[in-house]
């Protein structure tokens, strides 16, 4: 797939705006609860692991970011993860423009690459989300570049990192999938049976190599019991009927999703593919350039609004163009778009990555955004490549056959490509501005800093710096570094801050079922020292735009039943408020000896 487009900004110009657009998002935003819950993990998993072992499903994440946080904890905190997790999406953009380079013209695949890195801002945090597609990419790169090649150590280093990807978040064991990859290989290129054989066994060979080693790992650590205990724990998580990441519900998350993106396609293609005919029946240009402009300018506008009020229309917008990325790459697969041998299986393990990244996500497909490092920039090479569309559907029935035939000449598909392209820029440019993970929509407000060492070039708006400032300022007085504390109602991000470490071996208790609850808190009285200080919200941090608006989290049965528990520990320990601001409040026991 060779394409020639005269492309007015130069590759430096390009690979300078890649670098920079992530920097531009990692200084604002102050997010307490799965931000704290990766912070928690990293700041805890050499100090004290046991207080992380709790419901831990992604060991080598917690490690990696663990080792971050030794280093540049202290003096980068918050910033500096953030930063750590710029640096994995760049190291990934890297590895995608080497597995495309061969295939797709250079600066068309830097702006394929720009544009992803555009659309795909979300979480730049270091964490699963972003070390996933890092691994299954890494694992991509050397399986493709040893199949071409027939080098057998680049296709067990495959496997060896598919191993490793594992213990970065357990569902990622469906990267063993990306075997399949071998045989469609030998089936288009007439591979012999024996050096199939041979490939096969050295991905397996590689893959059986890091589970070794990461046996080895853990145990020299001293964290074996922790990370076999969170792999059975993901039993009892998938046969969970009530929990989120029960198999039940993680199915029917990932069915009504594709369903989603079935019916969002069929609309929306629908639609797109009408446009140019409807346009073409007007003679004047100055209607058929105000039939253009207008719906483009009132899309933006109610895409503003929308992404302003906290819905969730970027979900159905991600959705769209999942299934436009599906579509595209199945053509290649199955031969529609004539292609090498090479690049369609190039196109299937691309698939399977964006596949696999989501499934075992309570967030669903959405988390697929975060593995469109190499499908978004084949999607668009594909797109800009398009010189006219033809459709063709025949069906034959007994001796009846019926034909459907629908065409775009080189005018009308191109008028397409700049209203699709146009609309990604835009889009993806106010999702940019106005998402912010958990805080509030007008970057103009995020301006305030809390004095905290961990917060450190750390914006957000007036109202959170202020009462997390109050809170800060008086848990001085009641705890130190190290010692155990309780926060509950999803405040995670308070442990990092005060270098606590959590009292009921995680830092998101309501996410226990009530049965380990009861478990976790009689094991903690047992063995902890000393009763904890107490620290909970108000209201939910789950609401962007927490402390001026929030209600706290839906009343669920799980969350009902937890804090009914923790209600009674309190109250049967004789815990007391002794203070509170507007979101917060700090509980201490009657009798509290360390």
């Amino acid at each position: 797939m060779k394409i020639n487009i005269n492309i007015f900004l130069s590759p430096k110009i390009i690979i300078s705006l890649i670098i920079i657009y992530p920097l531009l998002f990692i200084w604002q935003g102050l997010d307490f609860s799965d931000t704290g819950y990766f912070l928690s993990c990293y700041q805890q998993v050499f100090n004290d692991p046991e207080s992380i072992s709790g419901k831990m499903l992604s060991w080598l994440t917690n490690i990696i970011g663990g080792v971050w946080v030794l280093l540049f904890g202290d003096s980068l905190g918050l910033l500096g993860v953030n930063l750590a997790g710029v640096i994995v999406t760049y190291v990934t953009i890297w590895l995608s423009y080497l597995i495309l380079k061969p295939y797709i013209e250079k600066r068309i695949l830097l702006i394929g690459l720009l544009l992803t890195v555009i659309f795909a801002k979300w979480f730049y945090l270091l964490s699963y989300y972003n070390l996933t597609p890092l691994f299954l990419i890494a694992s991509a790169f050397f399986m493709i570049n040893g199949l071409r090649n027939n080098k057998i150590w680049q296709i067990a280093i495959s496997g060896l990192i598919v191993g490793f990807s594992i213990l970065i978040r357990y569902p990622n064991i469906l990267g063993l999938f990306l075997i399949l990859s071998i045989i469609l290989f030998g089936v288009l290129n007439k591979t012999k049976i024996k050096i199939q054989v041979i490939q096969l066994v050295s991905f397996i060979f590689g893959y059986i190599v890091s589970v070794l080693l990461t046996l080895f790992a853990i145990k020299i650590i001293g964290i074996y019991d922790f990370v076999i205990s969170s792999f059975k724990e993901i039993f009892f998580a998938i046969s969970d009927v009530s929990g989120q990441h029960g198999a039940n519900s993680l199915m029917k998350i990932f069915y009504m999703e594709c369903l989603k993106v079935v019916t969002f396609a069929t609309i929306a293609i629908t639609f797109i593919l009408l446009m140019p005919k409807v346009l073409n029946k007007f003679k004047n240009r100055y209607v058929y350039y105000g039939f253009i402009i207008i719906p483009i300018i009132l899309a933006t506008i109610f895409y503003a609004l929308v992404l302003w009020n906290g819905f969730h229309i970027n979900h159905f917008i991600v959705f769209l163009v999942i299934s436009v990325l599906y579509a595209i790459l199945l053509l290649y697969i199955v031969n529609i778009e004539k292609s090498s041998n090479e690049f369609r299986v190039v196109t299937f393990i691309t698939l399977l990555v964006l596949t696999i990244t989501p499934i075992g996500s309570s967030s669903g497909l959405f988390t697929a955004i975060n593995a469109m490092w190499l499908a978004f920039p084949i999607a668009f090479a594909y797109i800009v490549s398009l010189k006219e569309l033809k459709i063709e559907l025949k069906t034959i029935k007994n001796t009846n056959s019926s034909h459907f035939s629908f065409s775009l000449d080189g005018k009308e598909t191109l008028l397409i490509k700049k209203i699709v392209i146009i609309l990604i820029v835009i889009f993806s440019l106010l999702s940019s501005f106005i998402y912010t993970l958990r805080d509030v929509p007008n970057r103009f407000e995020m301006r305030y800093s809390v004095n905290n060492q961990r917060l450190k070039g750390i914006f957000t708006n007036k109202e959170r710096a202020r009462v997390v400032q109050e809170l800060l300022d008086e848990m001085s007085n009641y705890v130190k570094e190290d010692d155990y504390l309780l926060a509950y109602e999803a405040i995670s991000t308070l442990y990092f801050l005060t270098k606590t470490r959590p009292y009921l071996y995680d830092s998101q208790p309501l996410f226990y079922r009530p049965f380990e609850l009861r478990k976790y808190l009689d094991k903690a009285i047992k063995e902890r020292p000393y009763l904890p200080v107490i620290v909970r919200a108000k209201g939910s941090v789950w609401d962007p735009k927490w402390p001026v608006e929030s209600r706290m989290i839906r009343p669920d049965e799980r969350n009902t039943g937890n804090r009914g528990i923790l209600e009674e520990f309190i109250k049967t320990s004789g815990y007391s408020l002794v203070w509170e601001n507007d979101f917060f409040e700090i509980l201490l026991p009657a009798k509290n000896e360390k």
